[in-house]
C-alpha cells in the first residue's frame, strides 16, 4: 500500500512539474518574441531582435538563422517598439523607440508625448536600453595562461569586465590580474587592478564620471593604491567607425608600499583619454587604447603615466583572441629600490556575454 501511495505521489509530482515547465516555457517564448521589423534595400523583409547598431553594421537576431550582421546602408526602413539609446553623426542623443519608412527614410523617435525626426543614416549607434536589471549587464571575462621550461616561469592572467547600461547612466567594473611564479618559489611578480566608474551623460557631449581604482603592482613597490576621482568628460568622437572621449579631474590616492617606507597621501590631476576602432562585421575585431596622466600637487615633479592597448578578434561565437600590452610609469615610486617602469604583453581567450 506504500509502495502504491509513492508511485502515485511520484507520478503526480512529475507531472505538477511537466505543467510548471511547460507554463514558463510559454511564458518564456511570450517575453522572448521577436517583433523588430528592418527592411532591406533589395525589398527584404526580415523579422527579429535589434542586438544594437555600431560602426555601421547592425547586429540582428531571427529565430531561424540566429544573430546576423547587416550593413546599416542596406538598411532602408526599421521599426521597433523597444527602447533605445539612439546617437546620430552629428552627435545627438535621443531615446526612444523607432519606426521609418523606406521612401525618405525619416526615422520617427516614439517618445511618449515626443515625436522627433531625423535620416535613418545618421544614426551612428544604437543601443537597446533592456527592461529588467538582468538583461542590462553586459562584459566579458578574459583567461591566459603560460609556461616556459627553460626559466621555469609561469604566468597566469585573469580580467573582465562588467556593465550595468540604463538611461543617459553607465556602471562599470573592469579588473585585471597578472601573476607571475618561479620554480617551486611563491609569487616572484604581481600586478591587479580593480577599477569601479559611473558615467552619467548630462548633455549630448559632455558626461559626469565618479571613479575609484584599487591597484597592486610589485614591480613599482606597490602593495596596495586607492584612488578616488569626480571627473568630467567629453565624447569627441562617436560615429560609424569609431570613438573618442576625454576625461580630466581631481583625484586623491592613499598609497601603502611594499617595504618599510612610509604611507602616503597624494593630491592629483587626473588626466584619460579612450580610443577605440571597430570591426563589427565577421570576424569581430577591435582594437583600443587608453592613456592617462597624473601628475601631483602634493609631491611637485612627481608624474605618473598609464597605457592600456589591447587588439581582439573573434574565432568562433562570441569568443575572442585578446592581445593586450600595458605599460606604468612612475617617476617616484613609494619603495625607493622599486622600478620606475613596468611593461608586459599578454595573450588571453576571452568570453563575451
Amino acid at each position: 500500500m506504500e509502495v502504491n501511495i509513492a508511485v502515485q505521489c511520484s507520478a503526480c509530482l512529475k507531472r505538477f512539474l511537466l505543467i510548471v515547465f511547460a507554463s514558463l516555457g510559454i511564458v518564456f517564448c511570450a517575453q522572448a518574441q521577436k517583433t523588430d521589423t528592418v527592411y532591406l534595400y533589395n525589398g527584404d523583409r526580415l523579422i527579429g531582435e535589434i542586438k544594437g547598431l555600431q560602426f555601421d553594421v547592425l547586429s540582428f537576431s531571427t529565430t531561424s538563422a540566429g544573430t546576423i550582421k547587416i550593413k546599416w546602408h542596406y538598411v532602408t526602413a526599421v521599426y521597433s517598439n523597444k527602447l533605445y539609446e539612439i546617437k546620430l553623426d552629428d552627435g545627438s542623443h535621443y531615446y526612444g523607440s523607432l519606426d521609418s519608412n523606406s521612401i525618405d527614410n525619416n526615422v520617427f523617435n516614439l517618445i511618449p508625448g515626443l515625436k522627433e525626426s531625423f535620416d535613418l543614416h545618421s544614426i551612428a549607434v544604437l543601443i537597446p536600453i533592456k527592461r529588467t536589471f538582468k538583461a542590462r549587464i553586459d562584459g566579458n571575462v578574459d583567461l591566459g595562461f603560460s609556461y616556459t621550461k627553460a626559466s621555469n616561469v609561469t604566468n597566469l592572467n585573469f580580467g573582465g569586465t562588467f556593465q550595468y547600461r540604463a538611461t543617459k547612466n553607465l556602471f562599470k567594473l573592469s579588473y585585471d590580474i597578472i601573476n607571475t611564479f618561479q620554480g617551486n618559489e611563491n609569487e616572484t611578480a604581481r600586478k591587479q587592478d580593480l577599477r569601479i566608474l559611473y558615467d552619467n551623460y548630462f548633455h549630448q557631449f559632455w558626461f559626469f564620471r565618479g571613479y575609484t581604482a584599487f591597484e597592486q603592482n610589485s614591480e613599482l613597490g606597490l602593495e596596495s593604491r586607492m584612488n578616488v576621482s569626480p571627473m568630467l568628460g567629453l565624447r569627441v568622437v562617436e560615429s560609424h567607425i569609431a570613438g573618442v572621449q576625454f576625461s580630466l579631474g581631481p583625484q586623491y590616492s592613499y598609497e601603502t608600499p611594499l617595504d618599510d617606507e612610509p604611507t602616503r597621501q597624494n593630491f592629483e590631476a587626473l588626466i584619460t583619454g579612450y580610443v577605440i576602432v571597430k570591426r563589427v562585421l565577421d570576424p569581430e575585431l577591435d582594437i583600443s587604447v587608453g592613456v592617462s596622466y597624473v601628475p601631483s600637487f602634493s609631491l611637485p615633479g612627481r608624474n605618473r603615466f598609464n597605457t592600456d592597448a589591447s587588439a581582439r578578434i573573434e574565432l568562433l561565437a562570441d569568443f575572442f583572441l585578446k592581445l593586450t600590452f600595458y605599460q606604468t610609469f612612475d617617476s617616484d615610486p613609494v619603495a625607493v629600490s622599486a622600478s620606475n617602469n613596468d611593461y608586459g604583453i599578454t595573450t588571453t581567450i576571452s568570453y563575451k556575454f
